[in-house]
């Protein structure tokens, strides 16, 4: 089995455990954890725009820096409200904010354990550094 069939075969069993949550349950774990990672995107860009405010992208964002931190506004509103009316549910007998948060940290730790066999399946990479004309 290769490894990409492996991990799908690890995320299928991983969301087949969740199935039995009902369905409002899920939306709210998905919310937070689409929502906590939507928001290291938009920090992101914030820093971005303060550390490399010439560099060239893709499009630009109208408003410099005000502009970037208030577009983060209304998703940060959003991920709010779940986080609010996700703290009265309970997920495998814990509250739904305290699982999502293990799943977030669990993320975490399993990327920085996976970091050693994940740069010895890449190996070394030459990488040229070309300047656009």
């Amino acid at each position: 089995m290769t490894q990409t069939n492996r991990e799908i075969a690890d995320s299928a069993r991983f969301f087949s455990s969740l199935l039995g949550l009902g369905f409002e349950r899920l939306v709210t774990l998905d919310i937070i954890l689409y929502g906590a990672s939507l928001m290291l995107e938009f920090v992101t860009l914030v820093v971005l725009r303060i550390r490399e405010p010439e560099l060239k992208r893709e499009f630009r964002v109208p408003g410099g820096l005000v502009g970037a931190t208030l577009l983060g506004v209304f998703p940060l509103l959003l991920l709010g409200f779940a986080v609010a009316h996700g703290g009265s549910e309970t997920v495998l007998g814990m509250n739904g904010l305290v699982f999502g948060l293990v799943i977030i940290v669990a993320g975490f730790v399993v990327y920085l354990a996976t970091a050693r066999l994940r740069r010895k399946a890449l190996g070394p990479r030459i990488v040229e550094r070309v300047e656009a004309a």
